[in-house]
């Protein structure tokens, strides 16, 4: 991977024709304003409880999540015949998804003893080294 990285510098020390214009960036446009978080607040709702619910099935994690919120939000958005251009609706509703089905993926880890992903298998296997068994698995 480090020498595709090294030819593209090497590539664009030796073109001069590439500009770099300065523009200021202002600490506040990294943000989205009010009336983004109004559109993208119940996508984001409807993709945090897709993605915690798919996250609790054993074996399906956060990729299909984030698969299943952007089709629901695509067919529930106003504007679902831009997603796939950078909608923020379309980048807000699969990455909360993603990040609710981490934490999804613990229920049946601290419940049943079934690791719902491949981290909570090495977080069950490191609490399992400081002693905690879980029940399940002493029965």
């Amino acid at each position: 991977m480090g020498l595709f990285g090294i030819a593209e510098i090497i590539s664009d020390k030796t073109d001069n024709n590439i500009r770099v214009d300065k523009e200021s960036l202002r600490f506040r446009k990294l943000f989205p304003t009010w009336k983004e978080w109004g559109i993208c607040l119940p996508h984001i709702g409807r993709g945090t409880v897709l993605g915690f619910l798919v996250g609790m099935l054993p074996g399906a994690g956060a990729t299909i999540a984030a698969f299943l919120s952007y089709g629901m939000a695509k067919n529930v958005s106003k504007r679902g015949d831009q997603f796939g251009t950078g909608v923020l609706e379309g980048v807000a509703a699969p990455e909360s998804a993603n990040n609710a089905a981490s934490m999804g993926a613990m229920v049946p880890m601290l419940t049943l003893g079934v690791p719902g992903s491949g981290s909570t298998a090495i977080m069950m296997g490191a609490l399992m080294m400081l002693g905690l068994v879980l029940i399940c698995l002493q029965l």
